[in-house]
């Protein structure tokens, strides 16, 4: 029996997918070589990114309004990206600290705007406590938060676990 991987990152992919990547990965169509192998300038990889283009669009109903970029780098790099294309410089940009990742936002975007931090989702006592021992966050409670955003800010970032909000 295969595992499967739930965490962050990588996840779990079908045996079927897998059979497919493992005859294609030596000969990509008759290319004469792995799709590893070929410049990303080459005619053929240029079609395989436009199809997967493509698929995604079709798939996920991208309108026309919008585009897909497919870019390099993890959920860290998008830390930076974030505030790189909704603030400027001397714009201010208001953030939820609400755990370790979100942390990593505000030090990120911080190298670009200015950032206010809003609201602090920690308590003080059980934080000193947590920090002290575990040197962890407290989990955000199960209630509705209510923020409400100064219209001269840039944008808002409210980071729950794995969900991101703008």
């Amino acid at each position: 029996m295969r595992k499967w991987n739930f965490c962050a990152g990588p996840a779990v992919i079908s045996e079927e997918v897998l059979s497919e990547v493992r005859d294609e990965l030596l000969e990509w169509g008759d290319s004469g070589m792995s799709i590893m192998e070929m410049s990303h300038r080459s005619k053929i990889y240029d079609g395989v990114a436009t199809e997967a283009k493509q698929d995604f669009i079709d798939i996920l109903k991208v309108p026309d309004s919008h585009d897909v970029l497919f870019l390099q780098g993890g959920a860290t790099h998008q830390f930076s990206m974030v505030p790189l294309n909704f603030s400027e410089p001397d714009s201010q940009a208001d953030y939820v600290l609400s755990g370790s990742w979100s942390k990593k936002a505000i030090s990120e975007a911080s190298m670009l705007t200015q950032v206010q931090t809003m609201l602090h989702l920690k308590t003080k006592v059980l934080r000193m406590l947590l920090m002290k021992i575990y040197g962890i966050f407290l989990a955000i409670p199960h209630t509705f938060i209510i923020v409400q955003m100064k219209p001269s800010r840039a944008l808002l970032f409210i980071m729950l676990q794995r969900l991101m909000l703008l």
